[in-house]
């Protein structure tokens, strides 16, 4: 089975439970790179990571260009499950 695991805050958690559910799934991990960076110690090995950006919600170009990223990468890995951890 694999996983499409999106998470827009809680990064820790994020990348505990991803771990978790690695031991069961292929898991693609994408959550935002600066709240991620000081936890990636804890990742497993297993997960495949894609930080992404996160732009200000007053700036709906760059919020925009965010999501056509995001669905570009949940697309190319094809789960068979989408988790979508907090979105804003």
């Amino acid at each position: 089975m694999k996983v499409a695991f999106l998470s827009f805050a809680l990064a820790e958690y994020s990348i505990r439970l991803a771990g978790a559910l690695a031991q069961e799934a292929t898991v693609l991990l994408l959550v935002p790179r600066s709240p991620a960076a000081a936890h990636l110690g804890q990742l497993d090995r297993a997960v495949r990571l894609l930080p992404f950006s996160k732009p200000r919600l007053r700036q709906p170009l760059r919020q925009i260009r965010m999501i056509h990223t995001i669905l570009r990468h949940i697309r190319q890995f094809g789960p068979d499950v989408i988790h979508v951890q907090i979105g804003h």
